[in-house]
C-alpha cells in the first residue's frame, strides 16, 4: 500500500484537461494553419467560395463562407452538441446524487 502525499486526479479533472487540451489544440492549430484548413474546407465542399449566395462569410477567408443551408446545418450541430454535453451534465448529476461515481452503472 502506498502513502503517496501527492493529490489525485478525478475523473472530472481529468476529462476537463483533455478538453481544454483539445481545445488549445484546435483553436490553436487552426489559427496556424487557417489557409490550409479553408482551402480543404472548400475542396470539401463545407463551405462556399465567394458569391451572392454567402449568407455567412468566414473571416479572412477572401469572401468563402456558409450559404444559408450550411448555416441551418451548422447551428444545429452546435445545439446537438450543447444537448449532449447538458445531458451528460445532468447523468453525472443524478449519479452523485446517489452516491456513486458511475461506476456502479457500469460505466468507468
Amino acid at each position: 500500500m502506498s502513502t503517496s502525499s501527492e493529490p489525485t486526479r478525478s475523473d472530472d479533472d481529468k476529462m476537463t484537461l483533455v478538453l481544454v487540451a483539445a481545445l488549445f489544440l484546435a483553436f490553436g492549430g487552426a489559427a496556424a494553419l487557417w489557409d490550409k484548413v479553408l482551402t480543404k474546407l472548400l475542396e470539401l465542399h463545407v463551405i462556399l467560395p465567394a458569391g451572392p449566395q454567402i449568407t455567412l462569410a468566414l473571416p479572412k477567408a477572401a469572401g468563402a463562407g456558409l450559404d444559408g443551408r450550411r448555416l441551418l446545418l451548422a447551428g444545429a450541430l452546435v445545439l446537438l452538441l450543447l444537448a449532449a454535453a447538458a445531458g451528460e451534465r445532468r447523468r453525472r448529476a443524478r449519479v452523485r446524487a446517489r452516491g456513486g461515481d458511475g461506476a456502479r452503472a457500469g460505466r468507468r
